[in-house]
C-alpha cells in the first residue's frame, strides 16, 4: 500500500502562503496529488493556486476511481483544462485579479505506474534506492537558457530570470500541458514540490534529507532545509511512495 505525506510552509521572507496542495487515496488503492505555486501579487497568487488544487480535487471526485490506466493522460489533461479554464473564467469576473495564474505539477499513482502532468517549474522526482532523477522539465525562462547553451545549469540557478516561466495556468485558453508515465518499482519514492524547495537544495541533497528520515518525517525536513538556507519563497513538498 503507498504512504503519502505532505507539507506547505511560507517560508522565512514572505508574509503570506501563495502555495497549495491536496492528495488523497481511493479505495482501489490509487493515490493522487496535486501542487501549484500562485503568481500575481499578494491576493491573487493564493487564490489561484486554491482555485486550481479545488478544481482538481472536483475532478477526482467526479469520477477517477471509475477510470482504467488507459485513460489517465485524458484525465489529467482535462482536469486541468477544466482548472484552467475556471480561473481565466474568475480573472473576466473580477478585472482586479488580472495577471494571477499558477504553476501545477500533478500526479496519479495506479498500479504501480506515475501519470504526471505539468505547467511550470514546480517539479516531480523519481528517488530511487541509489538515485534521483527530475521527471519534469521546467517551462522556464533560464530552462530555455539552458537548452539554447547559453547558461549553464549551474549559472541558472542564480540568474536574474530564475522565477520567470514561460507556461502557466490560467494565462490562456489553449494551455501547453507536458504529460509522463513513469513505471514504479519496490522503494521508489516520488517527490512532488515547488521551487521553494528546490531554490534552495540541489538533487542530490533532496535525495539524502528524504532517504535519511523517515518516510513521513521526509517532507517536513525538506521544508526545515529550504527555510534554514534563506526561507526566499513559499514551500511545497509532497512525497508518495
Amino acid at each position: 500500500m503507498l504512504r503519502i505525506v505532505s507539507q506547505t510552509d511560507t517560508g522565512v521572507m514572505r508574509q503570506q502562503n501563495q502555495d497549495c496542495a491536496k492528495s488523497g487515496a481511493l479505495a482501489d488503492g490509487t493515490i493522487w496529488s496535486v501542487v501549484c505555486d500562485g503568481m500575481g501579487g499578494a491576493v491573487g497568487g493564493a487564490i489561484a493556486s486554491k482555485l486550481v488544487v479545488d478544481a482538481f480535487e472536483q475532478s477526482v471526485d467526479e469520477g477517477l476511481d471509475q477510470l482504467p490506466s488507459g485513460s489517465l493522460k485524458n484525465f489529467l489533461e482535462v482536469a486541468i483544462s477544466r482548472a484552467n479554464n475556471l480561473m481565466i473564467d474568475k480573472i473576466m469576473e473580477q478585472p482586479e485579479l488580472a495577471g494571477m495564474g499558477t504553476t501545477l505539477v500533478a500526479c496519479v499513482v495506479k498500479d504501480s505506474v506515475a501519470h504526471i502532468a505539468h505547467v511550470g517549474d514546480s517539479r516531480a522526482y523519481l528517488l530511487q534506492k541509489d538515485d534521483i532523477v527530475q521527471l519534469t522539465r521546467d517551462h522556464s525562462m533560464v530552462q530555455v537558457l539552458v537548452d539554447q547553451g547559453q547558461i549553464s545549469p549551474e549559472e541558472a540557478k542564480n540568474h536574474p530570470k530564475r522565477n520567470v516561466i514561460t507556461r502557466a495556468v490560467g494565462i490562456n485558453r489553449n494551455i501547453d500541458i507536458d504529460y509522463d508515465e513513469i513505471p514504479l518499482q519496490d522503494g521508489d519514492i516520488l517527490l512532488l514540490c515547488t521551487d521553494g524547495v528546490t531554490g534552495h537544495i540541489d538533487d542530490r541533497e533532496l535525495w539524502q534529507l528524504v532517504r535519511e528520515h523517515d518516510f513521513f518525517d521526509a517532507a517536513q525536513a525538506l521544508i526545515d532545509e529550504a527555510n534554514a538556507r534563506g526561507g526566499s519563497d513559499n514551500s511545497t513538498a509532497v512525497l508518495i511512495g
